[in-house]
């Protein structure tokens, strides 16, 4: 009996349960701590504008419109803060778990709940969640809107595309591929299909003057804030402009690190989904004719572009993970245990075996430089147990079942595997013990902002009574995050250079300013910021990297200066 089998007369739990399971764990993975850490560069940038829209300052609405709208309102309620920055994101990354429903008739029930919890511990994805950014509203509108589109729900889908059209730049990327692909598709559908009802009723005839009456008018309400600043629907221009100027950038990730990084992060996903790409390639299902082709030209389309980043992967994967949710179902099927005993010791030998392999491993990696007798005990440490496991499985297929033998291995190693990517996720989440070196942010860590924060409060206590009323003068940093950081601050200037007639309360500078009248303060390095320095890790650093997430780092720092008079003792100093 296979395991779907004894699945679906064992369980009676509707699949709207494991929906629900997998949204709940989804909103633990894209909620718990999203407050920390404070907003990185690019993600004060966006914020920065919805605070500004939401004290009614003047402000120029960048290529995201549709986020700075919606956390706009956040901060009118709630007030500015790192927590309400992300929260939109986190809402829709949520939700994004719920969409596979919308495609059980092409995919499966089995399939729709088992991509559901992919979606759920997809790293890229978490990642991409807990970001004061777009691109999740976007990634996630979209496929709404499609779902939507194909459930009859001409309405909402038009909303839905309007919101993912006004969230983010990668709005253009994402859409411009899937429609392409799409448009293959069809036209290969109708070129194979001479049923012209059958054809109607994969592709009927929709209300298009009300899907797109109803798209406008998200897209002009949603990005206006009901017409209150009517300048925010030019960020729609903006978010062009902006993908494409993302074609003459050249500070994006180098194309070794980033497969090493879809090597190391994906691997799980990666590996059910090509295994899932090459079984449809033999198959000639449409299904996976398409999906193989949006995963492939996506991944073209990113990888040419010079401006790539770890969160592109999280939306170039969709189409990969709906093919690892379908090999996942179908592995699901093909295992059965005529003899459970069998089955029962090949998995416990397979974790058993492969995880003292990689204990030995780790150990090789982390201590190379010992001597000979010992490395060739912690190699063989290695080799030995892979070479037992085969050996074993060989003997068990042999002497006892073959499939027993052969399906207790698939299912050793798939559990080794999900834990490998529920380790993803945690550490995406933020939840590590090295959540400064996540390389799957793309943004700064910001780590002195509360050193920097408590120091001029403490100053502007000493000296004015209350907390956030002493001046500050950002000097020569073109740094948002820092700007984020000091939006509770009364006084707050940002200047190119030092002001010559007057002398500042508090001065920020990076550490290569030569201050100006530096006698007259006394000045504290801080380190501001961490990120993974990818220029040098080596393959043995990203190996350290994905087990303990152990990288050299990049530090950004700035100088604290405060005039002297603003100590009580400085006149005895």
């Amino acid at each position: 009996m296979s395991i779907m089998e004894i699945t679906k007369k064992t369980i009676i739990l509707p699949e709207t349960f494991l929906f629900v399971v997998a949204f709940v764990v989804a909103v633990f993975f894209r909620f718990v701590l999203l407050g920390q850490p404070s907003l990185g560069t690019l993600e004060a940038e966006q914020a920065l504008q919805a605070l500004h829209s939401a004290n009614n300052e003047a402000v120029i609405i960048g290529g995201q419109p549709g986020y700075v709208a919606l956390t706009s309102f956040l901060f009118f309620i709630f007030g500015g803060n790192d927590f309400a920055a992300r929260f939109w994101p986190a809402l829709f990354g949520s939700c994004f778990v719920i969409l596979p429903l919308l495609f059980k008739k092409y995919l499966g029930i089995p399939a729709s709940i088992a991509l559901a919890f992919l979606i759920v511990l997809d790293p890229g994805l978490i990642s991409l969640s807990r970001s004061a950014d777009g691109t999740m509203m976007t990634v996630a509108a979209v496929m709404a809107a499609f779902g939507l589109f194909l459930a009859n729900k001409v309405i909402p889908s038009g909303i839905f595309f309007g919101i993912a059209l006004i969230s983010s730049p990668n709005f253009w990327p994402v859409v411009a591929v899937f429609g392409f692909v799409l448009f293959l598709a069809k036209n290969n559908f109708k070129e194979n299909n001479s049923d012209n009802d059958h054809n109607d009723q994969l592709y009927p005839k929709r209300q298009w003057r009300t899907w797109v009456f109803a798209m406008f008018a998200a897209v002009i309400l949603a990005s206006t804030q009901f017409l209150v600043h009517p300048n925010g629907i030019s960020g729609i221009g903006t978010g062009i402009i902006d993908y494409l100027r993302s074609w003459k950038q050249t500070s994006g990730m180098a194309l070794p690190d980033f497969l090493l990084y879809l090597l190391f992060t994906e691997f799980p996903v990666l590996l059910l989904g090509i295994w899932g790409l090459i079984r449809g390639f033999f198959s000639k299902s449409p299904l996976y004719r398409f999906l193989s082709l949006w995963w492939g030209f996506g991944l073209v389309v990113l990888v040419l572009n010079p401006s790539l980043s770890s969160v592109s992967i999280a939306y170039a994967n969709i189409p990969l993970l709906v093919l690892a949710a379908l090999q996942i179902v179908r592995l699901t099927e093909l295992v059965n245990f005529p003899n459970r005993i069998v089955g029962l010791v090949q998995i416990t030998a397979t974790i058993s075996l492969i995880i003292f392999s990689s204990l030995n491993f780790i150990n090789l990696i982390n201590f190379p430089e010992i001597d000979a007798i010992l490395f060739r005990n912690r190699l063989i440490g290695t080799l030995l147990p892979l070479a037992l496991l085969i050996i074993m499985t060989m003997l068990l297929a042999w002497g006892w079942n073959a499939d027993s033998a052969k399906h207790g291995l698939l299912i050793g190693l798939g559990i080794l595997l999900a834990v490998s990517l529920l380790g993803s996720a945690w550490k995406a989440a933020g939840l590590g013990s090295r959540p400064e070196n996540e390389i799957s942010r793309a943004d700064q860590f910001v780590t002195g902002d509360s050193m920097l924060i408590q120091t001029i409060s403490d100053l502007s206590r000493w000296n004015n009574g209350q907390a956030n009323r002493i001046d500050v003068d950002v000097i020569g940093v073109d740094s948002p995050s820092l700007l984020w950081a000091l939006r509770d601050f009364e006084k707050i200037s940002a200047e190119t250079t030092f002001p010559i007639n007057s002398t500042p309360s508090i001065v920020i500078t990076d550490i290569a300013t030569e201050l100006q009248a530096q006698t007259v303060y006394r000045g504290q390095r801080v380190v501001w910021s961490i990120r993974p320095d990818l220029n040098q890790m080596s393959i043995v650093d990203w190996i350290k990297w994905t087990f303990f997430r152990n990288a050299p780092q990049e530090k950004t720092e700035f100088v604290l200066w405060a005039r002297n008079d603003l100590f009580k003792n400085s006149s005895t100093q």
